[in-house]
């Protein structure tokens, strides 16, 4: 697809696992703004450990990628620990 420049339809998209949805363009905002509510709904440190796994991540060989995100579920369940008892 990169190098042929080949673009795919939404089907073929979807079939390939590039996407996990494929939606009409009257539900895409509907639809987006619902995925938006569900995870503000979400812990913001969950969140913020989330986007650093994948961010920081994507540079990092496999292993030391698990690695980050084991240290940074640790840091979650530590946070989550101190707020039951706190």
């Amino acid at each position: 697809m990169l190098l042929s420049g080949r673009w795919l339809t939404a089907a073929e998209a979807l079939k390939l696992k590039l996407v996990n949805r494929v939606t009409t363009r009257a539900d895409l905002l509907p639809g987006a703004e619902k995925l938006a509510t569900i995870i503000k709904s979400y812990s913001p440190l969950a969140v913020k450990y989330a986007k650093q796994a994948v961010t920081r991540g994507l540079d990092l060989p496999l292993v030391e990628g698990l690695a980050l995100e084991a240290r940074l579920a640790r840091r979650l369940a530590a946070g989550f620990r101190t707020k039951e008892n706190g």
